[in-house]
């Protein structure tokens, strides 16, 4: 899982799981999640103004990878920011909704996946406009 905040910090952690039925092949290798933001991103403005962000997920390691965004957290969503995420086409947000669960695409290794988060700022003041995407990451089999 990874903990994806509003500004350009990011923190992640993953775990592997397998179940063995007979005839299994483990193999080794490595699976790792990062993120960041294309561009520079800005999430202040006036109250309940929309602002809008791209995220990059890249899968850094071996095998085929697929990603779940979860709702957001922290902060600013507790003061009432609305946190939506939306499918990029091309270099720009679409007005696609990302789907809910895991990503429709099978990723290669070292693949990358944009995704646009979308914040509507909260109606009043508040004190932090921090907030977490929580991004978790799977690998799929190879066969």
């Amino acid at each position: 899982m990874l903990l994806f905040t509003g500004s350009t910090t990011a923190y992640a952690a993953w775990a592997r799981n397998v179940n063995l039925g007979s005839g299994a092949t483990i193999t080794t290798g490595s699976m790792g999640l990062t993120a960041g933001w294309v561009g520079t991103p800005s999430f202040t403005g006036w109250p309940t103004e929309t602002k809008t962000a791209v995220m990059r997920l890249t899968q850094s390691g071996q095998g085929r990878w697929q990603y779940d965004v979860g709702p957001a957290t922290g902060p600013a969503v507790t003061a009432g920011a609305v946190v939506t995420y939306w499918v990029v086409s091309g270099a720009t947000c679409s007005a696609t909704p990302l789907p809910a669960g895991w990503s429709p695409t099978v990723l290669p290794a070292g693949g990358s996946a944009d995704v646009c988060v979308s914040v509507q700022l909260p109606a009043g003041q508040v004190s932090s406009l921090a907030f977490n995407v929580p991004v978790t990451a799977r690998n799929q089999s190879t066969n």
